[in-house]
């Protein structure tokens, strides 16, 4: 189960089923039941100094938008427009405001290790590196011999389909990291 919600969530609704969860948006992962500990993508000592920096600005777009939503998680930060881009009269300048939000974010959070995306009628503020396709990437490893260090697999018939998924995986969507 791939989740962008944050870990306490996906396991209070999801804990007790013996499935694999991916939360955060590709951040966590927990590749077995409950008794097993959850994992980080990118490792220990994730660096979120900047959420306080940022968090301020999420607000004061939020405030000034009807119908939007800031959702704080351990180690990204949301902004949900699409119940205010669903009204006509405001579809426009809700769009200007995502559009004004991600460039405003972008300066704020240059120097941080992080990536700012808008898509799906949101714009996101995660860890650079951070994605479900890196979480799907580490879950095909569990489950076989495939590292990325390898390459897509072979050009075999029984590989073409995992070849063809994986090499989706690899030219699917980007995100922006924060730079300057």
């Amino acid at each position: 189960v791939m989740s962008g919600r944050e870990r306490a969530l996906v396991t209070q609704c999801l804990g007790d089923l013996p499935v694999w969860i991916i939360a955060e948006n590709g951040l966590y992962h927990r590749l077995g039941s409950r008794a097993v500990d959850w994992g980080c993508t990118l490792g220990e000592g994730l660096d979120d100094s900047w959420i306080g920096s940022i968090k301020p600005v999420f607000k004061y777009f939020e405030t000034r938008t009807p119908d939007t939503l800031t959702e704080v998680q351990e180690h990204t930060m949301t902004w949900h427009f699409q119940e205010a881009a669903e009204a006509e009269e405001r579809e426009d300048f809700v769009e200007m405001q995502a559009g004004d939000l991600q460039a405003h974010l972008h300066r704020v959070a240059a120097s941080a290790p992080v990536e700012v995306g808008l898509d799906m009628k949101r714009v996101e503020v995660r860890p650079y590196g951070v994605s479900k396709g890196t979480a799907l990437e580490r879950v095909i490893e569990a489950c076989t011999d495939y590292t990325p260090a390898d390459g897509l697999p072979p050009a075999t018939e029984e590989g073409r389909l995992e070849r063809d998924s994986l090499h989706g995986l690899a030219s699917g969507a980007t995100s922006e990291r924060a730079t300057r």
